[in-house]
């Protein structure tokens, strides 16, 4: 009974913010499609990568369900193992959700507007399901690896995970190149078909398999990292 008023409490209180980051969402397109045409006399009005505002707020979603809810389920007497499952079931029920409506509201935004969704910029390909399965997909990786850098902050403490985030940020944005510049760009060169292969482009062909198996293991690995952690979580 505690999971399940736990889960539904959780679902209940994301709603509210869901619908505000909507709203605003569509009062920006409203505003932009406005101002646009009243100085511009051009008809088409154009938008595009909408999914990246709902990764920036997934990403919040994740850190704060941690921060928050975690310390308030281990004060109503719920276990670690219980608030993970509980945690596990919100991440779904809401990457799913916003997976859906965005493949839904992108039909019909593409009636209205010159709108592209991110899944067409990166595969040309308008397919509902695969668009559904592959935001569902990548969404939920977002959340559980935002969930999992909460957990880790709360484990080793703010400086070091500061710290970790610099050193991260140094190899993939001086090392890595040097490395490259170093090799003759042979390091980016071998590397880069690794990563077209992983998110799918294969030849001239979209693999709908190659994503997924990607964003299924990130999921798993960030599971079992962060239930690892949230066993041993302290309350700050």
């Amino acid at each position: 009974m505690k999971l399940r008023t736990a889960i539904r409490y959780q679902i209940l209180d994301f709603l509210k913010p869901l619908a505000i980051f909507y709203s605003v969402i569509i009062l920006l397109m409203a505003t932009v499609t406005i101002v646009f045409g009243a100085v511009s006399s051009t008809e088409n009005v154009s938008f595009s990568n909408m999914e990246f505002n709902s990764i920036v707020f997934l990403c919040f979603c994740g850190v704060m369900t941690f921060q928050d809810d975690f310390k308030l389920f281990i004060q109503n007497g719920m276990t670690r193992k219980m608030i993970f499952q509980s945690f596990v079931c919100e991440f779904l029920c809401v990457a799913a959700l916003m997976a859906l409506v965005e493949s839904v509201v992108g039909v019909f935004l593409q009636k209205i507007f010159e709108y592209h969704p991110l899944f067409f910029l990166l595969y040309e390909n308008e397919g509902f399901l695969l668009q559904f399965i592959w935001l569902f997909l990548a969404y939920t990786a977002t959340v559980f690896l935002a969930y999992l850098a909460a957990t880790i902050r709360n484990r080793i403490g703010k400086a070091p995970f500061i710290l970790g985030l610099i050193t991260l940020g140094l190899i993939l944005f001086i090392l890595f190149p040097a490395i490259n510049t170093a090799t003759h760009g042979e390091f980016f060169s071998r590397l880069l078909p690794v990563i077209k292969f992983l998110m799918g482009y294969v030849g001239d062909s979209f693999q709908p398999l190659n994503p997924a198996l990607l964003f299924i293991g990130v999921i798993l690995a960030c599971m079992a990292g962060s239930y690892l952690l949230t066993r041993r979580a302290e309350i700050k």
